[in-house]
């Protein structure tokens, strides 16, 4: 499908991504699939762990297509289908609040967007070891973050998504938001400087 032929801007991009999936279009179904996943796949791995991604992929991806004649083009298409991602993931963990998760964090996705200065390259054994001995307390540090500081930080350091759509996708105003992420980054650093 050649969908940059017939649309100029965003917008018109998810209206006409939109359209074409409500129109039952294969390739623009496959397409919204691959572009959205690993984005997906990387929340729900931060917030329940890897063992549950295909899963939850696969709960958002019928939730997104079932509802799709409801979005009403307010946000960008990636926007709404985070906070469907979002909810699915809330549902499962309310339903399974006796089974404690380990939250894994992918800290490798961190790396490309890397915002904590304790986290450096290194060349040596010795401080290869290091590395993974920071990364692991960081690990310990995120996961023991309250759930919205947790998902806050990791939709701002993962996905790179500014604090307008965290707002939006997460169902909080902008200052709530800002203060959550500035809530966590502190806890963070906190958590390293004291382990």
């Amino acid at each position: 499908m050649n969908r940059r032929a017939k649309v100029k801007g965003p917008v018109d991009d998810d209206r006409a991504l939109v359209a074409a999936c409500l129109s039952r279009d294969q390739d623009a179904m496959q397409y919204l699939i691959a572009a959205h996943r690993p984005a997906i796949a990387r929340l729900a791995c931060a917030e329940i762990g890897s063992h549950e991604v295909d899963d939850i992929c696969q709960d958002v991806y019928l939730r997104v297509f079932a509802r799709l004649s409801t979005f009403e083009h307010r946000s960008r298409l990636s926007t709404w289908i985070y906070r469907v991602a979002l909810n699915v993931i809330r549902n499962r963990q309310r339903t399974a609040r006796r089974r404690r998760y380990d939250a894994h964090v992918p800290l490798d996705e961190l790396w490309p967007h890397d915002r904590f200065p304790m986290l450096v390259d290194c060349a040596t054994p010795a401080s290869l070891w290091e590395a993974s001995d920071r990364k692991r307390r960081l690990r310990r540090a995120i996961r023991e973050l309250p759930s919205i500081q947790r998902r806050t930080l990791m939709l701002w350091t993962c996905h790179g998504l500014s604090l307008r759509t965290i707002a939006h996708s997460t169902g909080v105003s902008l200052p709530v938001a800002r203060r959550t992420l500035r809530r966590a980054t502190h806890g963070v650093r906190a958590a390293w400087h004291h382990p």
